[in-house]
């Protein structure tokens, strides 16, 4: 996996400003505030990375994570940086071993042009992190996106990561390590660390996956003993970019939401009404602009 030279950028942070609750206006924000990251990455997360409560903002800087802490009011002060000796950019937080303290996982490598695999980086508890546990995922070379979840209904988060031999599903045996990873085989993805989110489509109560391709979505429908079936395979109007996943009509299930390369374009798939069934045409597709003042 190539990755890309860093170079000192701006993390920039619009704050929603409150609305009664039964208006119908727009949601305003007030004025950006940036600040600089010292690195040229398109991946940021938030999670409580000190305990106090206040979501913080961490962004990858591989094979390193930089956090800034939140002061509680939209804005946020310099933390720490640790070195998880993992070059990858997707990256969930979460607490994986129980403890009450948020960790990450990593798609990426060990050494920049090596073998991929999951990275498990524990928290401190104090905005900083321990070297990262690392689980090869085969021979593959390209990490993209990950999701971590429960996939066989055992309680115990799983993680699943796309590379460029299909998706690696990473069963989690409790307390923040994972089993050897088995390949569910499937060499359409574009491997980006974009391309793949979770959420249950067609409402049996098992997490499915949907994952970007350079003609539109594959979609996995999932066994709930981690296992997929097999793939089906939506095209949209152009190359999707990014997507996620939400119950946006309220019927408990998920839809998927698209953009597009290079388009001011989204577009909402729903769930068709008989269950397993595809996706309907997409029901909307939205032009974004911003609002004139």
């Amino acid at each position: 996996m190539k990755v890309a030279l860093l170079t000192p950028a701006l993390l920039a942070v619009w704050c929603a400003q409150r609305a009664p609750a039964a208006s119908t206006k727009a949601p305003t924000f007030a004025a950006r505030r940036d600040y600089v990251s010292g690195y040229s990455n398109n991946t940021v997360a938030v999670g409580d990375t000190n305990g106090d409560g206040i979501p913080d903002l961490l962004q990858p800087s591989p094979p390193s994570v930089s956090v800034l802490f939140g002061n509680g009011n939209g804005t946020f002060r310099p933390g720490p940086a640790s070195s998880i000796g993992i070059y990858g950019a997707a990256t969930v937080v979460t607490d994986l071993n129980g403890d009450g303290i948020v960790d990450l996982a990593v798609a990426g490598e060990l050494t920049s042009g090596g073998h991929v695999g999951l990275g498990v980086s524990f928290g401190n508890g104090n905005g900083t992190f321990q070297t990262a546990v690392f689980y090869q995922a085969g021979t593959d070379t390209q990490a993209g996106g990950l999701v971590i979840g429960d996939f066989n209904g055992d309680g115990i988060l799983d993680a699943v990561m796309v590379g460029e031999s299909g998706l690696w599903l990473f069963a989690g045996e409790g307390g923040g390590t994972f089993s050897p990873p088995v390949l569910t085989p499937f060499t359409g993805a574009r491997v980006s660390n974009l391309d793949l989110a979770a959420g249950d489509f067609n409402g049996d109560g098992n997490q499915d996956l949907v994952v970007v391709t350079p003609t539109g979505l594959a979609v996995f429908l999932g066994n709930g003993n981690d296992t997929f079936q097999s793939v089906e395979t939506i095209t949209t109007p152009s190359e999707p970019g990014w997507i996620a996943t939400g119950d946006v009509n309220l019927d408990d299930r998920a839809d998927i939401v698209v953009t597009f390369e290079f388009s001011a374009y989204v577009s909402l798939y729903i769930w068709g009404p008989q269950a397993g069934a595809l996706p309907l045409p997409p029901t909307c597709t939205c032009r974004v602009r911003p609002r004139s003042q």
